[in-house]
């Protein structure tokens, strides 16, 4: 197996293959700045600069971890000053030789090397929910709000319904109740559907019942979510093919009002993924 170095002041550093929880600690870490922070590479410095300060073992799992990290976003060569913990990047590979590399970074060969948790942090970061045709800002909440939420939408479920349904009619009541988007309670709501793949809604009243579409999907948010909350390879798979058989299902359904608002059984065209959008109708109570 190749050597795999990076080089820091000056000095090569070998890349030693970290456990989990190693790099489920740093993510802790990062998640806890993230949205005060510039960027990650300002996070991971600061680290990398108490690690030079305390004169920690260029083998010190933490630190290993965090030069991997720097590592997985093109980083091959960079000096930190240790007094003002800051960094400057001497060589780095550009975003196109960076594109190059499609391999998931959800196997455990990627997981033992960092990929995950920047591809898991950074999806977490920059993700943006569609409520109504407005862009929300997704964001981590409260521990104790979010899992009251989660309980009362798991309790919520109808037999045999699946959490997706449950978790759309949790936001649904959130807007019924004429919440605005920042209020904890619905941005709790966001963040569950969020966290299963769907990137968008809309809830519209008519009359005796509330239309509710889903207005976007991306498997990627729900396979992040699924590696930082502790998920196994296979099942942060399986997230993401959940997530791929909604698709389908919601392509079907539009697909068919399509062919019946047309007044014939053939196939409709299909409409573009990032549009799909199937109303699921819900009467007041």
């Amino acid at each position: 197996m190749a050597t795999t170095e990076i080089v820091l002041n000056g000095a090569s550093i070998k890349l030693q293959p970290q456990p989990r929880p190693v790099f489920m600690n740093l993510a802790a870490t990062i998640i806890k700045s993230m949205y005060d922070a510039p960027n990650f590479g300002a996070i991971i410095s600061g680290l990398l600069a108490d690690g030079l300060e305390k004169k920690v073992e260029q083998d010190n799992p933490l630190f290993q971890a965090a030069l991997w990290l720097m590592h997985e976003m093109g980083v091959r060569e960079f000096r930190i000053d240790v007094e003002a913990k800051r960094m400057e990047v001497d060589r780095q590979l550009s975003q196109e030789e960076r594109e190059r590399d499609t391999s998931d970074p959800y196997t455990k060969g990627n997981i033992a090397t960092g990929r995950a948790v920047i591809a898991s942090v950074a999806n977490l970061r920059n993700r943006t929910f569609a409520l109504n045709g407005t862009i929300v800002q997704v964001r981590l909440q409260e521990k104790t709000l979010m899992e009251e939420h989660v309980q009362a939408v798991v309790k919520s479920r109808g037999v045999n319904e699946d959490l997706y349904s449950a978790a759309m009619r949790g936001l649904v009541g959130r807007v019924m109740e004429g919440l605005p988007a920042e209020d904890p309670k619905v941005q709790c709501a966001i963040l569950l559907l969020s966290d299963l793949g769907v990137r968008g809604m809309r809830v519209v009243k008519e009359e005796e019942r509330v239309n509710v579409s889903i207005e976007g999907l991306n498997e990627n948010d729900a396979m992040a979510a699924a590696f930082l909350q502790g998920a196994e390879t296979e099942q942060i798979h399986q997230a993401r093919d959940r997530i791929r058989n909604l698709h389908k299902a919601l392509m079907n359904r539009a697909q068919a009002a399509a062919a019946k608002a047309a007044g014939t059984s053939a196939p409709a065209a299909a409409p573009a993924p990032q549009t799909v959008s199937a109303a699921i109708k819900r009467r007041r109570r």
